[in-house]
């Protein structure tokens, strides 16, 4: 499975892309996050919405997630 590429965009508004593999991709988001930041992450929510219709219809999804430093 090729890695998946992210958009995560802070608090401040700045967008970085991360590219990272996982078991699925959510556990890839988490590894993206982390890397960025350098710290633990939780799950607090996530969402997909539609973004457009038919057979080969497109997707955006949004996770919130909280951040812990590393001991």
């Amino acid at each position: 499975m090729p890695p998946d590429k992210f958009l995560i965009k802070g608090r401040n508004g700045d967008t970085i892309e991360e590219t990272c593999e996982g078991d699925g991709p959510i556990d890839a988001c988490f590894k993206a996050v982390e890397s960025i930041n350098g710290q633990d992450a939780q799950l607090l929510d996530y969402r997909v919405q539609s973004v457009s219709c038919g057979q080969d219809a497109k997707a955006s999804s949004m996770l919130i997630s909280l951040l812990f430093a590393r001991q």
